[in-house]
């Protein structure tokens, strides 16, 4: 349209199609900023989250893997995962999604899988550090605080 304007003369109207594709380019941009922000920031959040569960759980354990897992937990475990990775797949397919969003849905399932098969295996090593309730409770108060803290200060920043 603004060529088309151009070439007939009508450089006022020239000037107003430009302005309109420069309008929609930005809405567009706006829009592509914007897409699903609420759904990626919980599930990126959800990520880090598995990520410091593992962390967690190794800390929390002393595990140097000398306990292992039997085959029946570990089979199960990486079932469950890959359920819920394919499961999440299907529904980023039908929806036509990125292919980083599925990293970003999967992860979580397969850093839970990665912290129980530490936890289980401390357990039939007997080499889990936290034998009172009480300490597991307060590091887990301390975990989610501290996780709420940076979620305020990472939004205040937005």
């Amino acid at each position: 349209a603004a060529k088309r304007a151009r070439g007939e003369g009508d450089h006022d109207a020239a000037v107003d199609a430009a302005r309109a594709l420069a309008r929609a380019c930005v809405d567009g941009a706006t829009y592509l900023h914007l897409y699903d922000r609420r759904l990626l920031l919980w599930t990126i959040a959800s990520c880090f989250l598995g990520w410091i569960g593992v962390l967690f759980a190794e800390l929390a354990t002393g595990s140097d893997r000398k306990g292992e897992v039997t085959r029946k937990k570990e089979t199960r475990a990486t079932a469950v995962a890959a359920g819920v990775s394919c499961a999440a797949c299907a529904v980023l397919a039908s929806r036509r999604a990125p292919a980083t969003y599925y990293a970003y849905f999967t992860l979580p399932a397969w850093f839970a899988r990665r912290a129980f098969l530490v936890f289980a295996s401390a357990a039939e090593a007997g080499t889990n550090r936290f034998y009172k309730r009480r300490e597991a409770v307060e590091l887990l108060a301390t975990a989610v605080a501290a996780t709420a803290l940076a979620r305020t200060l990472c939004a205040a920043f937005h």
